[in-house]
């Protein structure tokens, strides 16, 4: 106990980030444009009360100042993620009444289905009001990162939802400030703006974001120097699947890589291998360590700090400044200033300060699936690895690099494991052999890559790095592959919804504080977690409850699906083309493995009498932001 009182009181930051996610959730559960005001009034309240009233009767209260701070990190949260939120603003409404808008492209866009789409940024007055995405009917890529375009459309609603087993491209979108689409259905209706008008509308801009449209911005700049490295590479390395490997791993340009490597990579868990993310950046920082140790120029702990933070930022840039980098990038600028301050900091700290600093940023990031595991990994790695390896003391450098590499991976898959669960439906069951070995082979196609980039001009050289790139990522491939093939390499979970997921954590959470912390407590709140998830479980699942009206909403027409113990029971109108019922058998089999009726109704339109009440297939509701299906109880 007394070891978790110390973490807790250590910890200041990790409670701080606590309240301010809080703030974030309530927000999102709740938005309002009363509440911000209410918060500030009612922090403001706390604190005269504290100051004045608890002095000046003499009244001591030693939990006051805590309950302050919590308060206005949770006021900070909420009205944050208010003033982020492009539909509080007046500007964004505008948009919706015009049907030309000016725009600059965020990436170099991509086809699919006869489209390329772009990721864009609206702007109006020289100012960014709106993110959206760009779709022009077209068969080739015209346009590139940076361009400034004028487009005649109006903005449209994005794709919703409307079943339970698709993915919400809808929220996916939402999380980074695209709610609507602009669609073109001929490249005549977009203009690319002169170069003269683009850049004199640019300079004038006084728009915070103004820097990311200047001619030599940081992300224009990040994109021509990938896209120059990425031309090193293809011209050094002959072989097709290395290229798009090494490409991978050190640029995260995984586009081109196939499938079937691909579902072996997530299959054995080890996807994070080709997605620049943690370890990469992780192992750039740790041989960036050993080359500072080995120049004695370099004593000054604050000048080591500066030119680490540099160096991770830099090569951040060349891999095109993904979310996943960033995210590593600022955990580690974090720990390098903490460490460079206070030698005896705790790392959590520093951890909790970097997220803070995302969220303060963008409040959205707190729903990002990258940004939840991401930080879950490092957190439990710092909680638990330590903890893990002392269960065993290995008696040489094999078993002892062996079993550090397995104490990490459990630490982290700890962690993760709920969320995992709720967002994938799958565990990777030989995940420690798969990063026992994928590590080093990884690490070491890493370096050959850069020294591909470094030697690319002296011919023997780069020979030799070729040679490790293309045999490492060989013996890779081939050993993830050999290994996904293995019986019950992937168990596949039951779908649970977020309420099992909060029970599974406060199960894990239990364990962990009757095993790691010996808390005596801990067994008695275990009990209740397992009898409240098992009352849960009964009352959603009993028989009685257990048929439902699936309601599912299109612009033509609402589906029905009647859900039985044993069955679906899918009503369709005759007017419903084959591949439409097809798509739909399969993503309800998708959903949960049941026997399907299939029921073609004669009519158009068509009404069901369920339990008195009458369900039409007419459209009833209006297009919203919510996924178009909703579970009705019969």
């Amino acid at each position: 106990m007394s070891l978790l009182r110390h973490t807790l009181r250590e910890t200041i930051l990790m409670r701080v980030l606590l309240a301010f996610c809080l703030g974030i959730v309530g927000y999102a559960l709740y938005p309002s444009t009363y509440v911000p005001s209410l918060l500030i009034l009612l922090t403001l309240a706390l604190i005269i009360f504290f100051k004045f009233y608890l002095n000046r009767y003499n009244i001591t209260f030693n939990y006051y100042t805590g309950i302050i701070v919590y308060s206005v990190c949770i006021s900070m949260g909420y009205i944050l993620s208010f003033m982020q939120d492009e539909r509080n603003h007046s500007a964004y409404y505008q948009l919706l009444q015009t049907n030309q808008h000016e725009v600059i492209i965020n990436d170099n866009g991509r086809l699919s289905g006869g489209y390329c789409s772009y990721e864009v940024e609206i702007l109006m007055n020289q100012k960014t009001v709106a993110k959206s995405i760009l779709k022009i009917k077209d068969d080739s890529i015209r346009y590139a990162f940076g361009d400034h375009l004028l487009v005649r459309a109006n903005l449209s609603p994005v794709d919703y939802s409307s079943h339970p087993a698709q993915f919400d491209y809808k929220g996916y979108l939402a999380r980074k400030h695209i709610l609507h689409l602009l669609v073109v259905r001929s490249s005549y209706l977009v203009i690319r703006l002169s170069e003269e008008k683009s850049n004199s509308k640019i300079e004038k801009s006084n728009s915070p974001f103004s820097i990311f449209y200047f001619p030599f911005s940081l992300p224009q700049l990040s994109n021509q120097t990938r896209k120059q490295l990425l031309q090193i590479l293809k011209n050094n390395i002959k072989d097709e699947p290395t290229y798009e490997m090494g490409a991978a791993l050190l640029l995260g340009e995984r586009a081109d890589v196939d499938k079937a490597v691909l579902k072996s990579y997530s299959d054995t868990g080890t996807i994070h291998i080709i997605s620049v993310s943690g370890l990469h950046v992780g192992i750039i920082f740790l041989v960036l360590q050993h080359l500072f140790k080995l120049v004695r120029v370099l004593k000054n702990e604050l000048l080591k700090c500066v030119l680490m933070i540099l160096c991770i930022w830099f090569y951040a840039m060349l891999t095109g400044l993904p979310a996943s980098v960033i995210r590593s990038a600022c955990m580690i600028s974090f720990y390098c200033i903490g460490k460079a301050i206070n030698h005896q900091s705790n790392t959590i700290n520093h951890v909790a300060a970097s997220a803070i600093f995302l969220l303060s940023i963008d409040t959205m990031y707190l729903f990002d699936v990258g940004f939840q595991l991401s930080y879950l990994a490092v957190l439990g790695i710092l909680y638990l690895q330590k903890w893990i390896s002392n269960w065993y003391q290995p008696k040489n450098k094999i078993m002892t690099y062996v079993w550090s590499t397995t104490s990490v991976s459990l630490a982290a898959q700890l962690f993760t494991l709920p969320l995992c669960w709720y967002y994938y439906h799958q565990f990777p069951n030989y995940f420690i052999i798969a990063n026992l070995i994928a590590i080093p082979l990884s690490s070491v196609a890493l370096y050959a890559s850069i020294g591909v980039l470094v030697f690319a001009k002296i011919p023997y050289l780069v020979l030799l790095f070729q040679w490790a790139l293309q045999y490492s990522i060989a013996g890779l491939n081939a050993y993830l592959l050999w290994l996904s093939k293995w019986p019950m390499a992937v168990l596949a979970l039951p779908r649970i919804d977020f309420v099992m997921c909060l029970f599974i954590s406060l199960v894990l959470m239990s364990i962990l504080l009757l095993s790691r912390e010996r808390i005596k407590s801990g067994l008695s709140f275990l009990f209740i977690v397992l009898i409240s998830m098992s009352i849960y479980q009964i009352s959603t699942h009993h028989p009685e409850n257990h048929e439902h009206l699936w309601e599912m909403q299109s612009p033509y027409q609402t589906q029905y699906v009647i859900e039985q113990a044993e069955q679906y029971i899918l009503f369709f109108s005759n007017k419903t083309n084959i591949k439409s019922i097809r798509k739909q058998s399969k993503l309800w089999r998708g959903y949960r493995s049941k026997k399907q009726v299939i029921v073609i109704v004669p009519q158009r339109k068509f009404d069901l009498h369920l339990k008195g009440k009458i369900y039409s297939n007419a459209v009833s509701k209006s297009i919203s932001f919510e996924p178009h299906y909703h579970r009705i109880c019969l």
